[in-house]
């Protein structure tokens, strides 16, 4: 019976072809639509997912405030509150830390005698891999920053300054007016990672060891690896990312931090109010207190209920669209429904029989937006200033929310015209 549905539903759609078509093309381009704004909310909602214990990690900051009533919040804490935290509580399993200073850095091909100038360079522990994604491609993943004087580049940072030539074991010379104090760093290139996904609010293109910087620093060593008891002299700020395998020892932690900052403040007679701050990686992008990120803004989580409802108000106005066609031309099925009625047909199966025509132009009409989207992607990247591809729309979230858009349009655009014409009645309409 099914079977029998589906082909008389696929010869009326057949058969009424300019019906058909006008009705492919407003459901297509209403459901591209909303494909376009879920899949930039789903890029959205799923910020930092990547990263190996995502749900444990978290970035540590501090909230100041100056007695003349001025405030700021930095996205890093004196260098040696992470090792102090990794001695002293049982539930923080891994820790790394890095500095951004900014400004551009000078990155030199000594071969080529090419210069690129870059603001996406950090200077991280051989650690980083560890706690956050480097999906690494060419090197060995667990060697990669093991040496003082190695840098990783992303596979665009490599083509820019390498072109086609293999990268690896080659001499970068870096060069930043605080960080290298002018002088020229010579760095070797030990492996090339994927670019970081567009929906990381750490994207660097270069990482190099963070000792490499020793040289320039002679405290540096010991800044980065030790620590006071009193933290009272911390040596440095850095950005620290840890894994915690426990909200309660969480707590317990910022309550400490900010004991140990008090003590600082009260023995060093500052008047200043400090606050540390400890955020879960997957909600820094949404934190309207501070900025965490180093190449894109943090944005507020209302926005995504605003676009989740233009999507939905979008599909809604093309499914009253389909059923005011659809109910247009219903009196030209409507000796077709008295007749089969006559015959023998119960209402429920002239329903579905209607609710199958639609479901069939609705899957038509997704083919159809789903070549819309592959054709305008790259547009749409760079309005959105994402990197979506094609591969975006095949993942396991798209799939269903493509099947729930098909489902859910079928069952609103379809079912008042079925519920309409199905109750027809034999005697006035024939």
């Amino acid at each position: 019976m099914i079977a029998n549905y589906f082909l008389i539903a696929l010869r009326n759609v057949l058969k009424q072809r300019s019906y058909s078509i006008v009705n492919i093309v407003g459901l297509s381009i209403g459901l591209a639509s909303a494909i376009f704004i879920f899949l930039y909310v789903t890029d959205e909602l799923t910020y930092d997912q990547m990263h190996p214990e995502a749900n444990n990690t978290y970035r540590m900051g501090y909230y100041v405030e100056f007695p003349s009533g001025d405030h700021e919040t930095q996205p890093s804490s004196p260098a040696g509150w992470d090792n102090y935290m990794l001695d002293n509580y049982a539930s923080v399993t891994n820790i790394t830390s890095f500095i951004w200073q900014g400004m551009p850095t000078s990155i030199q091909d000594r071969d080529a005698n090419k210069v690129v100038l870059t603001e996406d360079l950090i200077w991280a522990e051989s650690n980083f891999g560890e706690v956050l994604h480097m999906d690494i491609i060419k090197g060995n993943k667990d060697l990669v920053l093991a040496e003082p004087n190695s840098i990783v580049l992303s596979e665009s940072a490599a083509f820019e300054l390498f072109g086609d030539e293999d990268p690896l074991n080659k001499i970068v010379s870096v060069t930043h007016t605080w960080t290298t104090r002018g002088e020229r760093l010579d760095l070797i290139v030990t492996g090339i990672m994927v670019d970081m996904p567009s929906n990381s609010h750490l994207r660097p293109k270069y990482i190099a060891n963070i000792h490499a910087l020793n040289r320039f620093d002679e405290n540096m060593e010991n800044a980065m690896d030790s620590y006071m008891g009193d933290f009272s002299t911390p040596g440095m700020f850095t950005q620290s990312i840890f894994i915690c395998n426990s909200l309660a020892e969480l707590e317990l932690i910022t309550a400490d931090l900010q004991e140990k900052a008090d003590k600082i403040i009260e023995n060093a007679q500052i008047d200043v109010i400090f606050r540390p701050l400890i955020r879960k990686i997957t909600d820094v992008h949404f934190d309207q207190e501070i900025d965490w990120a180093i190449s894109h803004k943090a944005t507020n989580r209302q926005y995504m209920n605003v676009f989740i409802s233009v999507a939905l108000l979008i599909l809604v106005i093309a499914s009253i669209n389909y059923m005011n066609l659809a109910t247009a031309r219903s009196a030209r099925r409507a000796k077709e429904v008295g007749l089969r009625k006559t015959l023998g047909s119960a209402r429920r199966q002239i329903f579905g029989q209607f609710i199958l025509e639609s479901f069939i132009l609705v899957v038509i009409s997704s083919i159809f937006s789903l070549i819309i989207v592959i054709l305008l992607i790259p547009q749409f990247n760079d309005l959105a200033t994402k990197s979506f591809t094609y591969h975006h729309l095949l993942n396991s979230n798209m799939l269903l929310i493509l099947l729930g858009v098909i489902l859910f349009v079928t069952f609103v655009a379809g079912s008042y015209p079925a519920l309409y014409i199905s109750g027809f009645q034999p005697a006035a309409v024939l």
